[in-house]
C-alpha cells in the first residue's frame, strides 16, 4: 500500500560495562556467556563495543540470559519510516 508507514525499532547499548560486569559476577566470560546467549561471539563482541546496535531479537536474547529486563541494558528508539514499494 502506497504511503504505508512502518514502525522502526533501534535497540542500542546503555553500558557494555554494566553487560562485561554481569557476565563476570556470573562467572563467566564473554566466549561462554555469547554461547549460553546462543550469539555469535564475533556478533557480541560488535555489539558491545558499539560496531552494530542487536536486533530485538538478540537484545532479548542478552537481557534473559543475565537475569534483566532489556530495557535496563538498551535504549530504545522508535522512528516512522515510508514504505517503498
Amino acid at each position: 500500500m502506497k504511503g504505508e508507514v512502518l514502525k522502526m525499532i533501534t535497540l542500542s547499548l546503555k553500558d557494555s560495562r554494566k553487560i562485561r560486569m554481569l557476565i563476570a559476577m556470573d562467572g563467566n566470560d564473554l566466549k561462554g556467556f555469547s554461547e549460553q546467549a546462543d550469539i555469535s561471539y564475533s556478533y557480541f563482541i560488535s555489539i558491545l563495543s558499539g560496531k552494530y546496535n542487536p536486533s530485538v531479537r538478540t537484545a532479548n536474547k542478552i537481557a534473559s540470559t543475565l537475569g534483566e529486563e532489556m530495557t535496563d541494558l538498551f535504549d530504545i528508539e522508535s522512528s516512522d519510516k515510508e514504505k517503498v514499494t
